[in-house]
């Protein structure tokens, strides 16, 4: 997020990765891709500074990450029934009652079979085609 001051001395933080132009109007008007637009005091060198800054630092960091060799976490599609912020059921989830694998079905359909320490609870089903 890049910080930028509104007109009437506000700040706003705008993703950069969502701008698509900034024009000199003569004042700096930043148009998003929605079509949103939003009026800066910063000048239009210095906005256009502030985005390169940015994916130059993303690009940077980028290069910072630390690779392992060692075992990687593996990556599990969460079905809908499971997507929660509910605490005791991420308690639940952290404890192993979550997703367990992932079969295909006689229709091409692959499924995930969910497990569960309660065997009176639904089963949920998500489909990935």
């Amino acid at each position: 997020m890049i910080v930028f001051t509104r007109f009437n001395h506000n700040l706003v933080a705008l993703n950069p990765d969502l701008i698509e132009r900034v024009e000199a109007t003569p004042d700096t008007v930043i148009t998003m891709v929605d079509e949103k637009r939003v009026l800066v005091l910063e000048p239009f060198d210095e906005v256009v500074q502030l985005i390169t800054d940015y994916r130059a630092y993303v690009i940077r960091r980028s290069q910072e990450l630390v690779v392992t060799d060692g075992p990687r976490p593996a990556l599990h599609l969460v079905p809908d029934e499971l997507m929660t912020s509910d605490p005791e059921t991420l308690a639940r989830i952290a404890e192993g009652d979550g997703v367990e694998t992932m079969e295909t079905g006689s229709d091409g359909v692959a499924r995930l079979n969910p497990r569960s320490t309660n065997p009176h609870a639904k089963t949920p089903q998500s489909k990935i085609r």
